[in-house]
């Protein structure tokens, strides 16, 4: 890169560190960080609103580093995010103690789908406090509809409560059914023994994605009340009548 280029600097995905874990320790993420000339790398932390590498690896060790949400894996369709973690996240990690953050970004496996979140995603690029997302939600719903509409506020706030609400870590939550192939439970993972089977194939690889296979493998689950979720269901559907020709409504 060096002799392409003399400015050139190294972009370079933080996912080894957190899909192979158990290999990168300290001293061997330090090694590597390290073994390139300081200001010549900057490390995506890839995965930050779930798992931020930095907070483990007291920034990277002095690494440059962009605070990145992840959020889809392989275009899943499912309603879900973390709105509190991008909030929040990307100011915790520039404010930190030593902060090595130097920007923020996005790198989703799929688009289309869950535009709340990036649009809050967005908006942190130019944030420097955090977001009350009370507040915020309701401000979104004004500004996707163009008009104040109580009953579309409220049930904003409801899936900001439960869909966007989710804590616990894991990186897929759901089967899109719509796609999958008929089967006696549709809650059942088919696939799962053919996944053990490429872990294990895999376990021998120091880059298997272990991590990954893990959280897909899991069968689907809910982080929410349904019944809440059905609730704001109702409240949208009653919206109707005077959002009949909003395009972002439809």
């Amino acid at each position: 890169m060096h002799a392409g280029d003399k400015d050139a600097v190294w972009l370079m995905q933080g996912w080894l560190f957190s899909s192979d874990a158990e290999f990168w320790k300290p001293p061997q993420m330090k090694a590597l960080l390290h073994s390139v000339p300081s200001g010549k790398m900057i490390v995506l932390d890839l995965f930050a609103e779930v798992k931020p590498i930095w907070k483990r690896s007291e920034q990277f060790y002095g690494t440059p580093y962009i605070w990145c949400m992840l959020h889809n894996f392989g275009g899943n369709l499912e309603m879900y995010g973390i709105l509190d973690a991008i909030a929040s996240g990307p100011v915790d990690g520039r404010t930190s103690q030593n902060s090595t953050m130097v920007g923020v970004g996005m790198c989703m496996e799929g688009i289309e789908q869950n535009p709340v979140v990036y649009e809050l995603m967005s908006e942190m690029a130019f944030r420097n406090e955090k977001v009350h997302v009370e507040e915020w939600i309701k401000s979104y719903s004004q500004r996707r509809y163009g008009k104040v509409i109580p009953k579309l506020e409220q049930a904003w706030d409801i899936l900001y409560q439960t869909l966007y609400n989710c804590t616990d870590g894991v990186a897929d939550h759901n089967k899109d059914f719509i796609v999958e192939f008929p089967d006696v439970d549709p809650s059942f993972n088919s696939e799962s023994e053919a996944i053990k089977q490429n872990v294990k194939a895999a376990e021998a690889k120091r880059f298997a994605l272990r991590e990954t296979y893990s959280d897909l493998s899991q069968q689907p689950h809910l982080w929410y009340s349904p019944s809440k979720v059905v609730k704001a269901l109702h409240l949208f559907l009653e919206s109707g009548d005077v959002l009949t020709h909003s395009f972002t409504y439809r």
